[in-house]
């Protein structure tokens, strides 16, 4: 029930440099905080460090064959004519 072992993970996935499952640790320490008023500093940290995450992620650039455009991959060799 504690929200404090998911806001501390996030932490340990920074370190690791993944932002995507410190997230998530961090959405999860905010779902699980609810409106407890003993958890609003955590609460309200894990929502800043959430926005900070996500902007951080805005700075980064996927390329277009990682993304593939949303179209399935394309088959090697075995064209139709």
């Amino acid at each position: 029930e504690s929200p404090i072992p998911h806001y501390h993970a996030s932490d340990c996935y920074i370190q690791m440099k993944d932002p995507i499952s410190a997230i998530i640790s961090l959405e999860m320490a905010v779902k699980r905080s609810g409106n407890k008023p003993e958890y609003k500093t955590l609460k309200d940290r894990a929502m800043m460090t959430i926005e900070s995450l996500k902007e951080e992620a805005k700075k980064f650039e996927i390329p277009k064959e990682l993304l593939n455009e949303g179209k399935p991959p394309k088959k090697k060799g075995n064209k139709k004519k």
